[in-house]
């Protein structure tokens, strides 16, 4: 995702008009041309390039350190002082990409279409399977959020994933078989929208599911509402503050 304190673009700032979005056919959008013009920084299908990026080496007790968070609390965030980036080290390319893309009319998960989106993913792909015993399935979004926005992306207070069976989705030792990498590509602060959580023990449905009974009351089925019964229940809430370059990790169950 994309904190951006950087320039904000309105929608009167339309970049380059014939390279709008509104004007590109498809085309042109399959042209590998058309996304190198736009944004000239980075690759775009460079099997060079990619070749070079090799997964992250970490040390394992920050792999292990992790585990252990994500089955206690459901979340954790892993410094980037501690984290090994290499081709994907410069996260500002990619964060004026989005911004490159948002003036010229696209959503910012079109900046999935560059290499170095995909190096980010490449690098932390041997942590996250240390981490969380689980392989890069390619379920990748982009947002860009800001307190200014005219239009933001970004999501309300949710339950992450809805399975039929949610006990089912949990290994033995009580690991999540689906978890989420987010990356910050600029400082994510509590000012500017940083992730919120709700831990795992305060949270009734997280392990056991959630009543999807269309007939009754929300207080009875909303995640939010039986995780926040009372005005005091709102001290559970957890920032997660996140500087560029750090990951936060949260499993499928999150609220």
């Amino acid at each position: 995702g994309v904190i951006s304190p950087l320039p904000i673009p309105h929608e009167t700032s339309l970049g380059n008009p014939k390279m709008h979005a509104r004007v590109v056919t498809p085309a042109l959008a399959l042209d590998p041309e058309y996304w190198r013009a736009l944004c000239p920084a980075l690759h775009v299908g460079d099997d060079a390039f990619m070749a070079s990026v090799k997964p992250m080496v970490v040390r394992g007790e920050i792999a292990q350190d992790a585990r252990a968070r994500l089955t206690k609390l459901g979340f954790t965030k892993i410094p980037g002082h501690r984290l090994n980036w290499r081709k994907a080290a410069d996260h500002g390319k990619l964060a004026r990409a989005v911004l490159t893309l948002l003036q010229h009319g696209w959503n910012p998960s079109w900046v999935l279409v560059y290499d170095e989106a995909w190096a980010i993913v490449q690098e932390l792909s041997s942590f996250m399977y240390e981490a969380t015993g689980n392989r890069i399935n390619h379920d990748a979004l982009v947002w860009h959020v800001s307190p200014h926005d005219e239009n933001p992306t970004a999501f309300s207070p949710h339950r992450d994933r809805q399975p039929e069976d949610a006990p089912s989705t949990f290994r033995e030792d009580g690991s999540s078989m689906y978890t989420t990498a987010w990356v910050p590509l600029t400082d994510a602060t509590t000012e500017n929208s940083c992730l919120c959580f709700i831990p795992r023990n305060q949270d009734p449905g997280y392990y056991a599911g959630d009543d999807d009974d269309p007939d009754a009351p929300p207080e009875k089925t909303d995640p939010l509402r039986l995780a926040l019964p009372h005005k005091n229940a709102y001290q559970h809430i957890t920032s997660v503050p996140a500087e560029c370059g750090s990951v936060v990790v949260f499993t499928h169950r999150h609220v």
